[in-house]
């Protein structure tokens, strides 16, 4: 989807949330490379674990947008026409927002640092605020068919979207 305001004027704000996420996942990468605790072991085993699914709820939307998302030749992913509702969207409605905020909990559970905990737990809320702003500017373009998917799909909430597709 493009980041057009329903009227289609583009506002230099539009991209605000996105963009200071992207700043505070990359500082929360860097920072974790200097910064380190000693901390909880087992916390610390966990990080790697959520940084795999995090590369994948990266990556694989991308692909699933591209192959059903039925973008205009040469356009990109993100221009979807369409609501796409397999693969990581029938779990969650922001697959790829998720996997970045994974990504960051990955670093804050491997340093332990207060730093990179705090910067990660902020671009965890930028990316919750996209997402909440990107919603709307889906609603505006899919209607009632996007309104339907926010109804079935939790925004981020894998545990429970994982659970409605086992249910299916």
């Amino acid at each position: 989807m493009t980041a057009t305001s329903p009227a289609g004027r583009s506002s230099p704000w539009q991209h605000v949330w996105i963009h200071t996420a992207s700043v505070l996942t990359v500082a929360t990468v860097i920072a974790s490379w200097f910064l380190r605790q000693p901390g909880y072991a087992p916390l610390r085993a966990v990080g790697p674990l959520l940084g795999l699914s995090a590369i994948l709820l990266m990556f694989l939307p991308i692909m699933t947008l591209r192959k059903h998302g039925d973008a205009e030749p040469g356009g990109s992913y993100m221009e979807s026409t369409r609501v796409v509702e397999r693969g990581p969207f029938a779990i969650v409605r922001h697959p790829q927002y998720l996997g970045y905020i994974l990504l960051c909990g990955t670093f804050a559970l491997t340093s332990q640092h207060w730093l990179i905990i705090a910067l990660a737990m902020l671009a965890t809320f930028c990316f919750s605020m996209h997402a909440v702003r990107e919603e709307r500017l889906l609603v505006a373009k899919f209607g009632k068919e996007y309104l339907a998917y926010m109804a079935r799909v939790p925004r981020f909430n894998i545990v429970r979207g994982v659970l409605r597709v086992l249910r299916q």
